[in-house]
């Protein structure tokens, strides 16, 4: 698990709306009718062969590490079917799920066994960090996960590390910059239109998600059905993601080396996993 701090930037306009539900998520395919193309950065979000080779490597070098340890790995292999989850900017794209009960993570300690915890996760004062523009990501640097990390990355963890920093940046520069940008704005205005016509009063799509109550059943909660009528009915997401794109792009061009440099070091990542997995049979 990688923990980040923000030491210098500050979540200002639809920055700060955009963070507050930084943990929505989709399936990486839009739901029918409702389309759009991905930003670039989206890349990394993918559910990919490459990506579930690395998270199948890298359990089982885990699995591995812990058994020598004398522990048993609790989290689950991951599956070839599994989705990935990529960020939802603008909010909610398809009518949720009803709210669960949070579930135990998996392959985490419990209170009984402390080591378990320290085989997985190492040292907490030996831990890897990784400063850059402002920002700090750090990771276990020794224990079961670092060595499984190690043995895909090598000496390369620092510089994937980083890489994932001046991603996240670049995504949170664009998104600030979206008010400036005329498409965007008018999108947000039809959508403000149509949500009025249904009695709401909320000034963009974040607002809904924030306002709804804590006994609410999102997948009947006529206040979300709403909101997604009227994004689907402007083409709100086409034109709000098509601005987000441009937004993307111009903040790739002065560091065009941000999105390649991630590319190549999952394609080496890739490259490891196929002989961890080839070793291990």
């Amino acid at each position: 698990m990688l923990l980040l701090r923000r030491s210098s930037f500050r979540a200002v306009g639809v920055l700060a709306l955009v963070v507050a539900v930084a943990a929505v998520a989709v399936p990486s395919t839009p739901p029918a009718g409702r389309q759009h193309r991905p930003p670039p950065i989206n890349v990394i979000y993918e559910a990919t062969p490459a990506t579930h080779r690395i998270a199948l490597a890298e359990h089982r070098v885990t699995a591995g590490c812990m058994a020598r340890r004398g522990y048993e790995y609790r989290a689950a292999p991951p599956t070839a079917e599994q989705t990935a989850v990529v960020p939802t900017p603008f909010g909610y794209e398809a009518l949720p799920a009803a709210v669960a009960a949070p579930a135990t993570p998996a392959g985490e300690p419990g209170p009984e066994d402390p080591g378990y915890g320290r085989a997985l996760h190492g040292d907490p004062a030996k831990r890897l960090v990784v400063e850059a523009g402002g920002m700090r990501v750090s990771g276990p640097g020794d224990g079961c996960i670092a060595e499984a990390k190690r043995r895909l990355l090598g000496d390369r963890r620092a510089r994937w590390m980083r890489a994932q920093i001046q991603l996240f940046q670049i995504q949170e520069r664009a998104l600030r910059s979206l008010p400036d940008d005329a498409r965007f704005r008018a999108a947000t205005d039809r959508w403000r239109a149509c949500v009025h016509e249904h009695g709401f009063t909320w000034a963009n799509p974040l607002e809904v998600q924030r306002d709804l109550p804590a006994d609410a059943d999102p997948p009947t909660d006529p206040r979300i059905r709403a909101d997604l009528e009227c994004k689907e009915d402007p083409g709100y997401l086409a034109d709000a993601y098509a601005s987000l794109a441009d937004a993307q792009r111009r903040e790739l061009g002065p560091e065009p080396t941000a999105l390649s440099e991630w590319q190549g070091l999952l394609r080496g990542q890739d490259a490891a996993a196929a002989a961890v997995l080839d070793d291990l049979g």
